[in-house]
């Protein structure tokens, strides 16, 4: 039987702000220049989800733009900065890669700084957007999407009100999230914002900035370990998907990158 799926952000936008991810589009630093009467050709990265998006808004630009052919490689912004530094003549002239990069792209010269249309972005984007895009006080690239921790759950499985805390979530059902190997701290290094800690400073930029060492910090991580005990927390990373579809875990978290994968499993 296929299960429901719902997916819910509300409060846990607002309790996980400082984990949200901006993607961003920038522009790298051996863009070539062609002469204005040839054909100008450019390259373009993109996350392969977006290719309906951007099939289309390629088109519409080369025919706003006859003098521009633009190739697509589609791939995962995730990698763009490990693809730069491999070859960054051969990296496209534009593309995509998540904020968290931006301060080793700028320091190592491998894009641009957005200069032209830094007070254009400022006063249309929102204060999170913009200073993902900004590294020690200068603008990069171009905001286009945030991203932020969502609940997925199983409405067969539990309902409104059961998904209203963490206590009655996991005492109604079963959440499948990772606190035991790699990417846990993605997920639940916020609560220390949460508890008022800070890590690597105000800006995040200081390197002996993190004052988690104490009565707040230590709240967090007891907390962490008590999931260990909770009977309704299942230890999941790249099985959360089978778990889910199977009915062993009734809910879990992620972000809308795995929106289609769920919809596909659970309808």
């Amino acid at each position: 039987m296929r299960k429901m799926m719902s997916v819910t952000t509300g409060a846990m936008v607002t309790l996980l702000t400082a984990s949200t991810a901006v993607g961003l589009l920038s522009v790298s630093i051996d863009t070539p220049t062609v002469s204005a009467a040839k054909t100008k050709k450019l390259k373009l990265w993109v996350d392969t989800d977006t290719k309906p998006t951007y099939v289309q808004a390629v088109k519409d630009f080369e025919k706003a733009n006859p003098s521009v052919k633009v190739t697509i490689k589609y791939t995962s912004s995730t990698d763009a900065l490990k693809n730069l530094q491999k070859d960054p003549s051969a990296a496209a002239d534009v593309f995509m890669f998540p904020h968290d990069q931006i301060g080793s792209l700028a320091s190592q010269g491998l894009i641009y700084q957005n200069t032209k249309y830094a007070k254009s972005l400022k006063s249309t984007q929102i204060s999170n957007a913009m200073k993902a895009a900004t590294y020690k006080g200068k603008v990069y690239g171009y905001p286009y999407g945030i991203e932020s921790q969502v609940l997925y759950y199983n409405k067969t499985q539990l309902g409104n009100d059961d998904i209203k805390s963490w206590t009655s979530l996991t005492s109604k059902g079963k959440m499948g999230t990772n606190l035991a190997s790699a990417g846990a701290n993605y997920i639940f290094s916020p609560l220390f914002y949460t508890a008022g800690d800070t890590l690597y400073g105000a800006n995040g930029e200081k390197a002996k900035g993190t004052n988690i060492d104490n009565k707040k910090g230590v709240s967090v991580l007891k907390w962490m370990k008590a999931q260990k005990d909770n009977p309704g927390v299942v230890q999941s990373s790249t099985n959360t998907l089978s778990l889910l579809q199977s009915g062993k875990i009734s809910a879990t978290l992620s972000g809308p990158w795995s929106y289609n994968d769920y919809k596909k499993a659970l309808g």
